[in-house]
């Protein structure tokens, strides 16, 4: 099996934003929230077209959440079967409430969580996303380190929507 490439950037679509406002909006500022990310791999980087909510089982406290597994897991393969499978599960996203948007032990916890549930091939494309609760335009991007004793920031920007995500939106 030939293994992907590392990422070295990623893109969010304007659709991917818009579901990440929309969650922080229902939600209101005084707990962490979150979901998971669909989107597709271009070579050595990656395109976020979705973002889930964190579901109605989640946890979510002010300084942490635990996202409902059961509730992404059937956003991300109701996108990825209705796209043909063009679009996947490509990691999570949560808020900081502050503009620290260092990861924290947990959130490399939970990368390192998220990486044992995906085959090996795609180790080193899950990726965890985190957002300025209160300024959704400051963003950090993060993926394990090679020796997956770390997190290391990607580069991140915003793209408008493909016209081919049209149809999935």
């Amino acid at each position: 099996m030939k293994l992907a490439m590392a990422i070295k950037k990623v893109y969010f679509t304007e659709n991917s934003l818009k579901n990440i406002r929309d969650v922080i909006r229902r939600y209101g500022d005084f707990t962490e929230v979150g979901g998971c990310i669909v989107g597709c791999q271009y070579g050595e980087e990656l395109l976020v077209t979705h973002a889930s909510d964190p579901g109605k089982c989640a946890k979510m406290e002010r300084y942490s959440i635990v996202i409902d597994n059961v509730h992404t897991t059937k956003f991300a393969n109701s996108l990825n079967e209705i796209s043909d499978k063009k679009i996947y599960f490509i990691g999570d996203w949560h808020t900081h409430l502050s503009d620290d948007l260092r990861p924290s032990s947990t959130d490399f916890r939970a990368l390192k969580g998220l990486n044992n549930y995906v085959p090996k091939a795609y180790k080193n494309l899950i990726i965890s996303v985190i957002v300025n609760h209160f300024d959704s335009s400051q963003i950090k991007v993060y993926k394990l380190s090679s020796n997956s004793k770390s997190m290391e920031e990607v580069q991140c920007e915003v793209v408008e929507n493909p016209d081919w995500l049209i149809s999935y939106i």
